[in-house]
């Protein structure tokens, strides 16, 4: 992938795009430069956000860095992240030119539109109420944009990977009559069959507004998650701000707590090769 460089700073175009309001997303492919909202797949209706006046606190075992939360609140400004380069990429002077479509496998940054800070995780600090699950903490990170190598993220294609699996279970029913012919069952509650768009397995190797996808954390290699399960109330945290969001973290094993999507609102940069 051709891959903003390393004094970053609000691609103008995206903040003119956002003080207007959303744009809705009529282009397939998702884009270098585009600011994106990402929504939970398995609860629905919650959104990825962070807050430049929310952070993890230092003296409980926090790292003090900026919170990051799931909100219900789909208009919430607060939700926008904007695809760029990996902080890796920078290192070599490589540019994300916007426009540019992502292709599954790529490592990106995903850099908070409110605060210039990056999606970011650790081995070092545990998620503050998922701890006991063995869960990193997410937050976000850096200086206008410029943070390090654990800024970095690998866009894992749900849908490729999932085709990939029922071709190999489909051949594998094929020769056993007795298992009957119904090849598209799978052991995941989410169903991802019809999330494609119907075109070819070319275009299905990029990152689209229909995919669903997993981020991998490239240094940790857990995954962004978040469960219901996991919500900041009075009882876990007094008087917070965050009363009624969840708590996002970073998990070892795969599951569908870590499925997500791009929202149709955002900033989309159109296809540029």
């Amino acid at each position: 992938m051709t891959m903003v460089n390393k004094n970053y700073s609000l691609i103008p175009a995206v903040a003119a795009f956002l003080a207007i309001g959303v744009v809705h997303c009529e282009n397939v492919h998702i884009t270098c430069g585009s600011a994106i909202k990402l929504r939970h797949v398995q609860s629905k209706k919650y959104f990825l956000k962070s807050n430049a006046n929310q952070q993890y606190g230092a003296g409980s075992g926090g790292s003090g860095q900026q919170v990051v939360t799931l909100s219900t609140a789909r208009g919430d400004p607060d939700a926008f992240w904007q695809i760029r380069e990996s902080h890796v990429d920078t290192i070599t002077n490589t540019t994300c030119r916007n426009g540019t479509p992502i292709q599954c496998g790529s490592t990106i940054r995903l850099t908070h539109v409110g605060s210039n800070k990056n999606l970011h995780s650790h081995d070092q600090y545990l998620a503050p109420l998922s701890q006991a699950h063995g869960n990193n903490e997410v937050s976000g990170f850096g200086d206008e944009g410029v943070g390090d190598e654990s800024d970095d993220w690998i866009v894992d294609c749900v849908n490729v990977v999932k085709k990939e699996k029922e071709k190999e279970k489909g051949k594998a029913k094929s020769s056993d009559p007795s298992r009957g012919s119904d090849v598209n069952q799978s052991s995941s509650v989410i169903d991802t069959r019809n999330n494609d768009d119907g075109n070819d397995d070319a275009h299905e190797n990029y990152w689209n507004k229909k995919t669903l996808i997993r981020l991998r954390h490239s240094i940790t290699h857990r995954w962004l998650s978040a469960s219901s399960k996991f919500k900041y109330t009075d009882a876990n945290c007094p008087h917070c701000p965050i009363l009624g969001d969840v708590e996002v973290s970073a998990r070892s094993r795969v599951d569908d707590s870590c499925v997500w999507r791009v929202a149709e609102d955002g900033a989309f940069f159109g296809v540029t090769v």
